[in-house]
Order: C-alpha cells, then structure tokens, then sequence
C-alpha cells in the first residue's frame, strides 16, 4: 500500500480533490489509495510518480519490501516515471480579447499520458468567465499548436493580429464563430468572416487538458 501517499500530498500543500483532478480519477478512488485499502493501476502509479516527482520505493515507504510492485507495474515502459512539465506561457482572456504575455522560465506538472500525446503543448492562465461553464475563471488550460482545430473544440484563437481569447468555435468554410459558454449573459457569440481583411484570424492552439487550484495564481 502507498504508505508515504498522504504525506507527500500535504508536504505540497494540495487538497485530496486537487490532486484526484489532476490525475484524472475520482476523488473516492484516490481516498481509497491514501486510506490504504487499494493499490492503484501500472498507470496510476506511473503518473503518481510523475506527480509527486519520486520512486515507487518512495511512495509505497516502509511497505516497499513487502509489495511486489514490478509485478503491479507490468509491461509499463517507464515503471518509474520521469516528471512531465510543459512551459507556461502566460494569460489568455475567457472574456475581451487581451494580449497572451509569454514567460519562458515557468513549468508546470501535466499528466505524462497527456504531454506524450501533446509534447509541444504549453499551459495558458484563464482569465474571465466567458467559458466559465467548461473551463473556470483562474484555471490553467493546455494548448497543443499542433492539433487540427474542428467545430467544436475548445480553442485559444487570436485576432486584430496580437488580441487572444478562448472559445468553442464552430467553423464554415467562409468565418469562424466564437460561442461563449458562460454563466455570465453579457459574453455574446461572435462571426468572424475570413474575408474580413480588420479581423485576420489566428488559430493558436486546441486545449487539450486543464487544472484548476484557487491557490495558483497565473
């Protein structure tokens, strides 16, 4: 069992629902690791590691001789993973456009399994509520560059050449519509024409993933 699990959640300060949503599993699955009546997947371990940037010797603790966790881990390429982290580039507005200010020098943990598929991927800080019923005010969202954009997705979207926002965008084969989906009734739709010369329209990236911790400030 994760003898050491607790311990290292509170030596970084983080509730059990935060790191639960970071990890993508149900808070009640994570109590139970914590509380020591399961062991999680290869899977869940690998990102636990990554997570808390350790071995699994540190994280089973005491309890690592008596648990053979090389047979729990399987097959798994990285029985002890490497911790994953993409850059941190700045704000982006989930309200009126505003300027994505890149800051190079920032990392921030993201699920391995998620930057393995994105690995040029790089977080933006949400601020506004326009997309507020999706992705909350102060959340960190991952944009991939790289992925192909389609109606539907969520997108980071940057127009009058440096202004950005987030939206769920619908595309035709003549504008692109950005759909707020907010609790807020003052965020509007709005149609851009791709043959509007004043709105040129930059497709930055597709967000792919999101953490939210009030106690993380962008």
């Amino acid at each position: 069992m994760l003898t050491n699990l607790k311990k290292m959640r509170k030596e970084k300060g983080m509730t059990q629902e935060l790191v639960a949503s970071m990890l993508g599993v149900p808070l009640s699955t994570y109590r139970t690791w914590e509380q020591q009546q399961n062991t999680p997947r290869a899977t869940e371990l690998v990102k636990l590691c990554s997570f808390f940037e350790c071995s699994l010797d540190d994280l089973f603790g005491e309890d690592a001789k008596n648990t053979d966790y090389k047979n729990i881990m399987g097959r798994v390429a990285h029985p002890v993973a490497v911790p994953s982290y993409a850059p941190y580039k700045g704000r982006i507005s989930a309200g009126d456009p505003i300027f994505i200010n890149e800051l190079h020098e920032e990392q921030r943990w993201v699920d391995p399994s998620v930057i393995e598929d994105h690995p040029n991927g790089y977080f933006l800080y949400v601020d506004g509520d326009s997309m507020n019923l999706v992705v909350p005010d102060g959340c960190f969202v991952l944009i991939d560059p790289d992925a192909e954009l389609c109606t539907g997705d969520i997108a980071a979207i940057r127009t009058d050449g440096d202004e950005a926002r987030l939206k769920r965008i619908h595309i035709t084969a003549n504008a692109i519509t950005l759909i707020p989906e907010s609790t807020n009734p003052k965020h509007e739709t709005t149609t851009i024409p791709f043959s509007d010369e004043m709105q040129r329209v930059q497709r930055i990236g597709k967000v792919v993933w999101y953490y939210y911790n009030p106690l993380d400030r962008g």
